[in-house]
């Protein structure tokens, strides 16, 4: 956004920044063997502002690419065989973590009623993801889930010259056109939004609720 810079640090609360957010979450709920970010855009402010306990990586052709070779750039330097992915944008409750039980590859979904016409969502059937594109419900919280053997398959994609600048929803479709079974997971009470304007900051403030006013006590 223009008028606030960097979207990862925009404040949500005084001094408490979307990206300080997300890394407490993350390491509460989840204690990750590793974290990598990915930046492009300010990439020198934001890797100056960031612990130096992550991994950080530079997408200096971030003007030219899209997301998938922002994601294909951090498993080059990823050492597990599992892997969380979540867009830089997002703003999530604790609700939207709970995901330590899964046992396949899973995209996430969101069926709260925070949504626009330019999001992108999923054909579900029988919990398994059959197809993903723009403006159906539910959701993609843009959160996805990556294990092997599925990993390896993503991976290639990713690392696809071709397909640099592709979204990442259309890796997604392409692995599933492959016929690699994605699960779909909803946690129970899961709240998301991707924050692109000063009114979804607004509602970004209200799904953060209870963490923002104990200053974040509760992640």
């Amino acid at each position: 956004m223009k008028s606030y810079g960097p979207i990862s640090l925009v404040q949500i609360k005084p001094n408490v920044t979307l990206v300080d957010y997300q890394l407490k979450a993350i390491r509460k709920k989840l204690r990750p063997k590793e974290i990598i970010i990915v930046v492009g855009y300010h990439a020198n402010k934001i890797m100056n502002y960031l612990p130096n306990d992550i991994i950080k990586v530079e997408n200096e052709r971030y003007e030219h690419t899209n997301v998938v070779r922002s994601i294909g750039m951090a498993l080059r330097a990823c050492t597990t065989n599992n892997v969380l992915i979540i867009y830089g944008d997002l703003a999530f409750n604790d609700a939207t973590l709970e995901i330590d039980h899964l046992e396949r590859s899973a995209v996430i979904t969101d069926n709260s009623n925070i949504t626009s016409a330019d999001e992108v969502g999923c054909v579900i059937h029988e919990d398994k993801i059959e197809n993903i594109f723009y403006n159906i419900e539910p959701r993609w919280a843009q959160v996805v889930y990556i294990r092997e053997p599925v990993l390896s398959v993503f991976k290639k994609i990713c690392w696809d010259a071709n397909k640099a600048k592709y979204f990442g929803y259309e890796v997604l479709n392409e692995l599933l056109t492959r016929n690699i079974v994605i699960q779909n997971y909803t946690p129970p009470n899961i709240k998301t939004i991707d924050i692109d304007t000063s009114k979804d900051l607004q509602v970004a403030k209200s799904i953060l609720g209870k963490s923002l006013s104990s200053g974040l006590s509760s992640i």
